[in-house]
């Protein structure tokens, strides 16, 4: 990895964290009280899709520069 990738904002982790945080704060105050947020779930699923959509294609970039 060069430094100029640390540099960078990576949308790919920001929405992945993002979807992740969403998802699981969803189920666990669900599991505490019992207060169903099917917006935060989904808001969640749909950030970890675009996130790994994200990966896929940065993964397919670099693989067709080498």
């Amino acid at each position: 990895m060069e430094d100029k990738d640390l540099k960078e904002f990576s949308w790919t982790a920001f929405l992945l964290v993002t979807g992740f945080s969403f998802f699981f704060f969803s189920k666990i105050l669900q599991k505490l009280d019992g207060t169903d947020l099917p917006l935060f779930s989904w808001i969640g699923v749909i950030a970890i899709v675009a996130g790994s959509l994200n990966s896929i294609r940065s993964m397919m970039e670099k693989a067709e520069k080498k």
